[in-house]
């Protein structure tokens, strides 16, 4: 039983009947091939939406984690500089302390009273020295300021 009995068609209306919805089942799969392509456009654009947006914050914090090497370094510089010239005053201190020529040091001739004093002094220089570069050092917690 075909449409001709069905509907009760002529032969050539049944013929242009079947031609009409066989261009709507094309049409029909065209318009929803086209449909899914937007849709899936669109979820395309999303998803690079927010891969972006968690690209970007990654790179953030790559930069603010390579600022804090980088201010790292910078006072770790400063360190070395200070206990370079901590060294250079130690070996100062060491060149009067050795013996000359003729084996007697130059602070063999100074008095047990003024080696005393002197000791005591750079000792005091010493720990001024350490004490400074401890405290501007970032090792060592600031004070809270109230």
């Amino acid at each position: 039983m075909g449409l001709k009995d069905l509907l009760g068609l002529k032969e050539s209306d049944e013929k242009k009947l079947r031609e009409g919805l066989a261009q709507l089942r094309a049409l029909n799969d065209h318009l929803s091939s086209t449909y899914s392509l937007r849709s899936d456009l669109r979820d395309l654009t999303d998803n690079r939406h927010t891969v972006s947006s968690l690209l970007q914050g990654e790179l953030d914090k790559i930069k603010a984690h390579q600022q804090s090497l980088i201010n790292k370094t910078n006072e770790l510089s400063q360190l070395k500089a200070k206990l370079d010239e901590s060294l250079i005053a130690i070996e100062k201190i060491q060149s009067v302390l050795a013996n000359d020529e003729n084996g007697s040091s130059i602070y063999s001739r100074i008095s047990v009273h003024d080696k005393f004093h002197r000791t005591l002094i750079l000792s005091g220089f010493c720990l001024l020295k350490i004490a400074k570069i401890s405290l501007n050092s970032s090792f060592f917690p600031k004070p809270i300021k109230r």
